[in-house]
């Protein structure tokens, strides 16, 4: 090969890497856009979480009761009507009032819990309330599995968190039975 023809290939390389590197150039904006749009949730029309919140008399009440067993039997309670609510909102059709009833149960669950771990000193008497809590938070998930799927399916995110919110609580709630105090 001539000298000569080795200029004209080593030319067309570097033009040939100077038409690549242009090309990636203005073709990267382009990827990330193509990145950012797939990112974006698929189910747009998703309802945000209902606020955890419950009325004056009830959180005053709630939080009154400084006895656990009382407290717990209270707290199973205020769930179950909670639940009761939703699911009659469910079948009126009510689908925004059954979902806020959803936030109220989740605070009391929280709450509750929050409640029993400040007050955990090992005795007895404290266990036998954790005890009770997770049992009464047995019955809850299947129920909230039926209202999961009788909801449209905007609220569907919300309730599956708060199931497995209820199953985390469950696990929480057992941990002191089986700790070494």
């Amino acid at each position: 090969m001539t000298k000569g023809e080795r200029q004209k290939v080593k030319g067309t390389n570097s033009t040939s890497v100077r038409l690549y590197s242009a090309f990636l150039f203005f073709l990267l904006p382009f990827a990330f856009c193509l990145r950012e749009a797939s990112a974006q949730p698929e189910t747009p029309d998703t309802v945000p979480p209902p606020a955890k919140v419950l009325s004056k008399d009830i959180k005053d009440k709630l939080l009154g009761e400084l006895d656990e067993k009382k407290r717990v039997e209270y707290a199973l309670t205020l769930m179950d009507s909670f639940l009761d609510a939703s699911e009659t909102g469910i079948t009126n059709e009510v689908w925004e009032a059954s979902f806020r009833e959803l936030g109220s149960f989740h605070f009391v669950m929280d709450n509750t819990l929050d409640f029993l771990i400040r007050r955990d000193t090992g005795s007895g008497k404290i266990r036998n309330a954790f005890k009770k809590y997770e049992i009464g938070l047995r019955a809850f998930a299947p129920r909230l599995e039926l209202i999961r799927r009788d909801l449209p399916s905007r609220f569907e995110p919300y309730v599956f968190r708060l199931i497995k919110n209820v199953r985390e609580t469950r696990t929480k709630a057992i941990e002191p039975l089986f700790g070494s105090n």
